[in-house]
């Protein structure tokens, strides 16, 4: 299976897990599926520079699937370290990691978890992620 097809076969599954919702509604979850499709829509793209295209992919499926599942556990909580301790490469760039898991280390949860899910994607987005939104 070439890295194209993994990645729209890992975006069509994210959709489909309501496990990953967890009680989050479409309008709360909808930012953090956003996120994680255009994650791994990046992924597949920088696999064609990779070693094993295939395996690169796959690490970064999971460190999104991961992340999501970390949302659930963090939102219940009304604390974002779980989060921050399930953010790797290449689910987020390595050149970001340190920035985002201190943007999610200073994050204050509220009952609001619609922002919360904006809160966490801005947090997650790294600095090239954010160049490019502000131009």
């Amino acid at each position: 299976m070439d890295v194209e097809l993994m990645a729209q076969t890992a975006t069509e599954t994210l959709i489909e897990d309501e496990a990953l919702r967890g009680d989050l509604t479409d309008w709360e979850y909808q930012p953090l599926l956003d996120w994680a499709v255009a994650r791994i829509a990046h992924c597949a793209t920088q696999a064609a520079d990779q070693e094993d295209p295939r395996a690169y992919l796959d690490a970064c499926i999971d460190g999104v699937r991961q992340i999501l599942r970390a949302v659930g556990e963090a939102l219940a909580d009304r604390d974002a370290s779980p989060i921050a301790d399930a953010v790797s490469s290449p689910a987020v760039d390595a050149a970001d990691v340190g920035a985002v898991r201190a943007r999610l280390a200073e994050l204050t949860l509220s009952d609001d978890n619609e922002m919360n899910a904006r809160q966490i994607v801005e947090a997650l987005s790294g600095p090239s992620d954010r160049s490019v939104r502000s131009d």
